[in-house]
């Protein structure tokens, strides 16, 4: 084979010295005459020592129109003469389409090949190993043709022989063995090697009685027994298979297995002729694996009561703040009242008076959001569905809220929903678009425009409530409807954080979901769906 190399290289480099001095003959009009006669007497040499090559030389055009093959590519490729060989396309030589597209590919890409191996079919239909190797010179395709069937079948039986030892022993761990499938696919045991009666008790014997198929049914869970189907019917597929499975002893203790099997097919016969099997006893494996898991459990326990230890402290701090500032202020305004109060007009006592109001208002607010946040955590919020028009609800909740909108806001309300009733519980329901629309108005600059639509779809009520104002961070996203979690970026912006912990809980008594989308300093837009309920058979 090295002198073939030595051969085909030598060939491929009196080609390539050829075509170089050529083109530059081309490009040289004013080369003399003698040299160019040179230049065609080495032309003539090179072309009757490829005729004569015992390496196969040819060349095609990149459209498959075959121009020369010398006598060795035409013995090659099984035809008599250049004009039957003809009357092919060279690509269509290639066994597989495959091959066909990797050569156009790599000539297209590089404009040369080198020790390409593939699959020729020749004029008797006979398969071809060989190698190919050339180069791409204005749309020709010039190349030089290696027969390495032969070499290739020995190879095969080799490397057949070895992998049959080497797959076995590599796989072998605890015992392995070797099944004959016949063509009706009943097996039997051809070899075992091991000790099985150590893993599973059963013998050799129990191997060649029939009696293990008992044990390959006798799984302990019907899960593991689905598994060993799938893994049998992929392994009859030439498929290879590693599957884990708790089984029983013959003297009845369970026992972690680890199968691999191994099928070996054949291409005359089309079908796996045998398959080889190897199996480790797993159970060790299996019980350290239990202990890490316990440990992990605990680990997330640990974990969750540290979050809750976490939750409890911000829940304490956001509690101590929204109560200081409020009671802060009544307790500056009633001071003011109760010491300069004859000194104030009425414009003025007025002013401290509506501190005092909103200062109650606020903390009353706040006491109910954690009343409902209470009840909905323990699941005692109550949930009275009633037949209820969507739109007269909405239209209502937002000329309420129109109404007490004193920050300037553009707020627009869309209807489209065609469904004229449907069972919602109405005082969750207010609560939640409430919540939505006045986060909206409380996270957006004023004369900002506020989105609230209502529509149908798929059977399901939707209602979006959208804003222009700062968005939310990313980071912040997968938290936001944590009791007392708040976005980064929310500054002074007065808020406990548990609107929307609470609005979620609602919304899953609805048997509905909420999503949102934002982008910062954009704008956010918050998805309320809820399927439709016309009766009462469709509410739990």
């Amino acid at each position: 084979m090295k002198d073939t190399d030595k051969s085909k290289d030598q060939l491929i480099y009196e080609l390539t010295d050829l075509r170089q001095r050529l083109v530059n003959s081309e490009k040289q009009n004013e080369q003399s005459e003698g040299e160019l006669q040179i230049i065609l007497e080495h032309y003539d040499y090179v072309r009757t020592a490829i005729q004569s090559s015992f390496i196969g030389v040819g060349s095609a055009t990149v459209s498959g129109k075959i121009i020369y093959a010398n006598d060795t590519a035409l013995r090659i490729s099984g035809y008599e003469s250049l004009q039957s060989l003809q009357e092919n396309n060279a690509l269509t030589l290639c066994r597989k389409t495959v091959d066909r597209v990797r050569l156009c590919k790599t000539l297209q890409e590089s404009g040369t090949v080198d020790n390409l191996a593939l699959d020729i079919v020749t004029e008797s239909g006979e398969i071809r190993s060989i190698v190919l190797s050339g180069f791409l010179i204005k749309d020709v395709f010039t190349a030089t043709l290696v027969d390495v069937t032969k070499l290739k079948q020995a190879e095969l039986v080799l490397r057949t022989n070895e992998e049959h030892y080497r797959k076995v022993l590599s796989a072998v761990s605890d015992y392995a063995y070797s099944m004959k499938v016949e063509p009706d696919k009943s097996v039997s045991l051809e070899w075992l090697t091991g000790n099985p009666e150590k893993i599973i008790g059963y013998t050799e014997e129990d191997f060649r009685s029939g009696s293990i198929m008992k044990f390959a049914l006798d799984v302990t869970r019907p899960e593991h027994r689905q598994l060993l189907k799938e893994s049998y019917e992929a392994l009859m597929k030439n498929e290879r298979t590693s599957t884990e499975v708790l089984c029983r002893r013959k003297d009845g203790q369970d026992v972690w297995l680890r199968i691999y099997r191994q099928p070996i097919w054949d291409d005359n016969e089309q079908r796996i002729v045998r398959y080889y099997g190897a199996v480790s006893d797993i159970t060790k494996e299996k019980e350290i694996e239990e202990t890490y898991r316990e440990q992990e459990l605990l680990g997330i326990e640990l974990a969750k009561e540290k979050e809750l230890h976490v939750l409890r402290n911000r829940y304490l701090s956001t509690i101590a703040h929204d109560f200081r500032s409020p009671l802060a202020a009544i307790r500056i305004a009633s001071d003011i009242l109760n010491n300069h109060i004859s000194d104030y007009t009425e414009t003025k006592r007025k002013i401290y008076f509506d501190r005092i109001n909103d200062g109650v208002a606020y903390l009353d607010n706040l006491l109910q959001e954690l009343g409902l946040l209470a009840r909905a955590e323990r699941g005692h919020l109550s949930f009275v569905p009633e037949l209820l028009s969507p739109h007269k609800v909405c239209a209502e909740i937002i000329n309420d809220f129109i109404s007490i909108n004193d920050d300037n806001h553009e707020i627009i309300y869309n209807c489209s929903t065609m469904v004229e009733k449907c069972y919602l519980d109405e005082n969750l329901l207010r609560h939640i678009l409430t919540n939505l629309l006045s986060n909206a108005v409380k996270y957006s600059p004023k004369q900002s425009r506020i989105t609230f639509d209502v529509s149908d779809q798929d059977k399901n009520l939707i209602f979006k409530v959208s804003d222009e104002g700062i968005g939310i961070p990313d980071e912040n996203k997968p938290r936001l409807f944590d009791p007392f979690y708040r976005a980064d970026n929310v500054g002074s912006i007065k808020g406990s954080g548990v609107g929307l912990s609470i609005v979620k809980q609602m919304v899953s008594i609805h048997g509905g979901q909420v999503d949102f989308e934002t982008r910062v300093n954009i704008g956010t837009t918050f998805t309320v769906t809820i399927p439709i309920k016309h009766g009462d058979s469709e509410i739990s």
